[in-house]
């Protein structure tokens, strides 16, 4: 995928972003965060081939930015490194077991315990992957956890069963924001899928980047 979507698209998709953007000072979506870092363990390739670098940056969100412990449909956004030391995005958002397979983001009321679905799956090998991930603290509300948390990282190819492939255990000290692109940083060889949903997604965080932009002043629409 190119470095920009198309024009047409852009303008489409990015009307509402964009504004968001602004208004919020903000991203349109998980705008209520916090960033840390963690240690990874790896458990097996990644799609069968990609093994994780070292490097891991975690950003835990409320995707509506509700305030305190009220439930949101909560964030997981993994920075990942591959072999080169190319970053790796993941973002990840709260789902159930019943629905890591379908793009339906469910609002939670925890962080304990808690899954969370890619919404669309990638495509590696000519073969369809899922990514998932579940989430242990002892936190016990839907307000960002300020203690560690344990993030266990599974893939599926098809309808098989998910299977771990790396777990996370985050650090407790607030880090600088990292801003995440899982549509253009991903492993060599990995697409996200299907490729129209991947441009939609892909002008849908360019035109949140560029009202936030403006918000500081150092844009233009």
């Amino acid at each position: 995928m190119g470095s920009d979507s198309s024009p047409l698209l852009s303008g489409l998709v990015g009307v509402p972003f964009r504004a968001a953007g602004v208004l919020r000072h903000a991203r349109a979506f998980h705008p209520t965060g916090r960033t840390v870092t963690g240690a990874l363990d790896v458990v097996e390739p990644a799609f069968g081939a990609v093994r994780p670098g070292p490097s891991v940056t975690v950003r835990l969100s409320k995707g509506v930015g509700l305030p305190g412990g009220v439930p949101d449909i909560l964030g997981v956004a993994i920075r990942l490194s591959v072999a080169d030391g190319a970053p790796w995005d993941l973002l990840l958002a709260s789902s159930t077991r019943w629905t890591t397979r379908l793009p339906v983001p469910v609002p939670a009321a925890t962080w304990s315990r808690t899954t969370f679905s890619s919404l669309t799956p990638f495509a590696c090998d000519d073969a369809l992957w899922w990514v998932r991930a579940e989430t242990v603290t002892d936190s016990r509300t839907a307000d960002l956890p300020d203690g560690p948390v344990h993030i266990v990282l599974s893939h599926a190819r098809g309808g098989s069963s998910f299977r771990p492939f790396a777990r996370v255990d985050t650090d407790t000290r607030t880090v600088a924001d990292v801003d995440m692109d899982p549509v253009r940083n991903l492993p060599p060889g990995v697409t996200m899928a299907p490729r129209p949903l991947a441009r939609v997604r892909a002008a849908a965080y360019d035109n949140s980047r560029a009202g936030r932009r403006i918000s500081r002043g150092s844009g233009r629409p």
